[in-house]
């Protein structure tokens, strides 16, 4: 079988284990059975964007983030720009996940990154040739860095100059969509719940369809966002609802509807409970626990609490 035929059915059938069998290990070793058979440098950068995606999925930061950088490396051995780009972007959009540990020293690296990186994608004469659509991503992947390591400024001076910069044709209102996460993000790093809602404004669909398998990631960001907010003011109903519909966006850059499904189950399962849904929250904190239970211990909830949760939640059952 040759590379071409190879990469894209081992790809796809790790994926389609991962989203629709949610089985993560699997999909790992499908993935791995294509990398052992292919040399190129391009076919090797899809493999291991995926497998840092899968490892990211199951809690294990630091493998996750090794990870990512061999795809970058495998991309620069292909001098693909773009794919150079996307395995930095998605470096960076998880470093400003608050579920994952990262370190002040982790996070100013990948913001180095990016900012190079940015730099050389807008000088004259780069290939691919600039487009505004990865400016915008790229500066606004930036100030989420900036918001988790507490630059506040920073990241508000990056909102402002976003609205100011060229914006791709049928962008829509996707400038908004980043822009009021950016803010909604500052908020919340304040510990201003209110303010996150404020921020994010009512609920609408602003990515036009054509864009949203490379920027849906920001949707399912904002989503995100909503859910802990309401949550924290102690609106368990609405948090619930939009901590579901946070994994119900698919995208290629930065498959949030992925990484976020564990700690979206262990959410759904503590608000379960609050609520009285024994049932439901049994089966979320064993999802929690099946997707997590071996993830680097400084990014899972402490699984003897969980574990002790279910114990209790079986034995009231009637």
């Amino acid at each position: 079988m040759s590379e071409a035929a190879t990469i894209p059915s081992t790809l796809e059938a790790g994926r389609f284990a991962a989203v629709y069998g949610e089985n993560f290990g699997g999909a790992e070793q499908l993935v791995r059975i294509g990398l052992e058979r292919v040399r190129l440098p391009e076919e090797r950068y899809r493999s291991h964007q995926m497998l840092g995606t899968l490892a990211l999925a199951s809690g294990h930061w630091n493998r996750g983030m090794s990870t990512l950088a061999t795809a970058r490396r495998e991309a620069q051995l292909g001098e693909n720009a773009l794919h150079v780009e996307v395995a930095a972007r998605t470096k960076a959009v998880c470093a400003a996940l608050s579920v994952f540990p990262a370190t002040t020293a982790e996070i100013a690296a990948i913001r180095a990154e990016l900012v190079a990186l940015d730099a050389a994608a807008e000088r004259p004469g780069a290939t691919p040739p600039p487009t505004p659509q990865r400016r915008l991503l790229r500066r606004f992947e930036i100030a989420l860095l900036d918001a988790r390591s507490g630059a506040y400024g920073a990241a508000l001076r990056e909102a402002g100059e976003l609205e100011r910069l060229t914006q791709p044709p049928n962008w829509g209102g996707t400038s908004g969509v980043l822009v009021r996460a950016i803010r909604a993000t500052v908020a919340a790093h304040r510990g201003n719940a209110s303010n996150v809602l404020t921020e994010l404004g009512p609920a609408r669909a602003d990515i036009p369809l054509q864009y949203l398998s490379t920027v849906g990631f920001a949707d399912v960001y904002s989503r995100w966002l909503r859910a802990e907010a309401l949550r924290q003011l102690g609106r368990d109903e609405e948090a619930l609802r939009w901590y579901i519909a946070a994994m119900q966006v698919t995208n290629d850059i930065a498959p949030l509807d992925l990484i976020l499904l564990a700690p979206s189950y262990l959410r759904r399962a503590e608000i379960n409970e609050r609520l009285g849904n024994r049932e439901a929250a049994v089966e979320q904190y064993a999802r929690y626990r099946a997707l997590w239970g071996n993830a680097e211990p400084a990014t899972r909830a402490p699984m003897l609490a969980v574990e002790q949760q279910l114990e209790k939640l079986r034995s009231d059952a009637p």
